[in-house]
């Protein structure tokens, strides 16, 4: 890297080479301009010689004294040609420097009388004779006086460069002192500083310019930073105290966030039983199709308990104890001097206030954790409940008998309750007034569960502010009874009509694609169908689950007839 001494060399040579090389460059450019100028005015002025004493040799064609003439002009070097010339173009008498009498032709293209060719200037000049033209005096003249004229000046310009540059490096080299030499020395002082770490040291101000400034900005940083340092030695002490003490604190914590761990875990392990309680309840109904169904009903249930579930376990997995615990063990590992490591290291910094930030944190935790972990036991309570009533009606699977819709539906609506947040939604009920029918209340409840669960996912994922759940049912015709839940959520994509009732097909990232298949099937089987419609996303859905309406007094009536 080159320093600033040579820097400012650099740039003064640069500077004055550059001048000079201009001016011999503008020198030379006007040397040659006036060199032309010169010898074309001396050419005319030869040429309108000649062309004086010629009118009366044309006109008495006297061309050996018109040769004599000419010849006049080998007193001037420079001309290698000249010829006398009629009114028609031709030579009349020439010269030629060389000695022989070969004729060259002088084109001249200048409207002035004058030409430059490659290597030579041509002149010519009219022969007047009582105010006609009557020939013309032609001179051409090589340019060897300009060349050397160009030469000459080229060299001068070169040794003027040579000279200005061995006499600029000098004074640079001496001048660049004034701006250098105090910028060095602060360089030297700087690095002293950066080595020994001594900042009490002062650089010397004894300029009133802009380095001066520079100079008494330094100190003044110098002395802030002396400042600041005995501040961090006296909050070092201090540090000390308040690391001990958060650490007492951390162990307490630690110890009571492996008690959580314990009794979140003895949570899941009863969650667990709960469940291998429902199969083996399922299990022992007697038959495979309406266990699966249980368990798929109770999964509604089950979604608030598995939520609880795994929000416990994101909070343990994603706890900052790991995270303390590295503190504790960097806090350790500097256990010989903790001060040091604290106000030194750029780690060690962070840590007090990144403890005091992770205990409220973990404070805040255990608050969420033990309110969860009240609202599971809850849940698991109301599991019990809607296994006992799903095992009631499982008892009458698969026979029919007299049914209340409207007892049916609210059953429906009861195992959705748990997990949903009914605050944001508002439930429409439009029930028709309808005699008991003959059903399979098993089969229609299973139908209903699933259909109201996802109208109120519908809505959980919608984003308007006022979400619509209406349920109603109503008589079709005479043969058939309609049963319709319908929201105002996210609605259905065009490319999921078709899809709809597939099975496995789902769009909910814990779903398994069961329910509205098997609701579908298990609806034919009672000779019924499920139909729905929607506008499209963010339109809503309507399913409708159609079945035979067969009022008990009626069956009852054609039994007797």
């Amino acid at each position: 890297m080159m320093s600033i001494k040579y820097k400012l060399i650099t740039i003064m040579m640069v500077t004055c080479i550059s001048v000079v090389l201009l001016a011999g460059v503008m020198s030379i450019i006007w040397g040659n301009y006036a060199l032309r100028a010169d010898t074309i005015r001396s050419l005319s002025v030869q040429a309108k010689i000649i062309a004086d004493k010629c009118p009366e040799l044309l006109i008495a064609k006297d061309a050996a004294e018109a040769r004599k003439t000419l010849y006049s002009l080998h007193i001037e070097p420079s001309i290698s040609y000249a010829s006398i010339n009629d009114d028609k173009g031709r030579v009349f008498a020439n010269y030629n420097r060389d000695g022989n009498s070969k004729s060259i032709h002088i084109y001249v293209t200048n409207k002035h009388g004058y030409g430059f060719g490659n290597v030579s200037m041509n002149v010519t000049e009219d022969i007047i004779y009582k105010n006609k033209k009557i020939g013309s005096v032609s001179l051409q003249s090589d340019l060897n006086p300009l060349q050397i004229m160009l030469k000459r000046n080229a060299i001068i310009t070169i040794s003027t460069l040579l000279l200005v540059s061995v006499i600029a490096y000098f004074m640079s080299a001496r001048l660049q002192k004034i701006i250098s030499r105090p910028i060095m020395s602060l360089v030297a002082i700087t690095k002293s500083i950066s080595a020994k770490k001594d900042y009490s040291t002062r650089v010397p101000e004894h300029r009133n310019d802009e380095i001066g400034l520079l100079m008494g900005a330094f100190n003044e940083m110098l002395e802030q930073i002396q400042h600041r340092d005995s501040e961090l030695v006296n909050a070092k002490a201090q540090l000390e105290i308040k690391v001990k003490e958060r650490t007492s604190e951390l162990v307490v914590t630690n110890k009571q966030l492996k008690e959580e761990v314990i009794e979140r875990k003895q949570g899941e392990e009863k969650l667990k039983a709960a469940q291998n309680e429902l199969m083996e309840a399922s299990r022992q109904a007697g038959m495979a199709q309406v266990a699966t169904h249980v368990l798929h009903n109770v999964g509604n249930v089950l979604n608030s308990v598995n939520v609880a579930a795994t929000y416990i376990t994101e909070k343990i997995t994603q706890s900052k104890l790991s995270k303390l615990k590295k503190a504790a063990d960097m806090l350790e590992e500097h256990s010989d001097n903790p001060a040091e490591f604290l106000t030194s290291d750029l780690q060690g910094k962070r840590i007090p206030a990144y403890m005091t930030k992770v205990t409220r944190i973990l404070t805040d935790e255990q608050k969420e954790i033990i309110g969860k972990l009240e609202s599971l036991n809850k849940n698991i309570g109301h599991i019990k409940e809607i296994v006992n009533m799903q095992q009631a009606y499982a008892r009458k699977s698969g026979v029919e008998g007299p049914v209340s819709l409207s007892e049916v539906v609210e059953n429906a609506i009861y195992i959705n309750t748990e997990g949903t947040d009914w605050g944001t939604i508002k439930l429409i009920r439009e029930f028709a007034e309808l005699p008991e029918v003959i059903l399979d209340r098993q089969k229609v409840l299973q139908i209903l569960v699933n259909l109201i669960g996802n109208a109120v996912q519908a809505l959980v994922c919608s984003e308007k502010e006022e979400k619509l759940l209406t349920v109603k049912f109503y008589p079709h015709n005479e043969n058939t009874v309609r049963i319709e839940v319908s929201d105002n959520g996210i609605g259905i994509p065009e490319e999921n009509l078709t899809r709809i009732f597939r099975h496995g097909f789902t769009t909910k990232t814990n779903g398994n694609g069961f329910g509205l298949h098997s609701s579908a099937l298990v609806a034919k089987e009672m000779d019924g169908s499920i139909s729905f419609h929607s506008d499209g996303p963010g339109q809503g859905a309507i399913f409708t689950l159609e079945l035979p309406f067969k009022p008990v007094e009626a069956m009852a009536a054609m039994a007797t007839a």
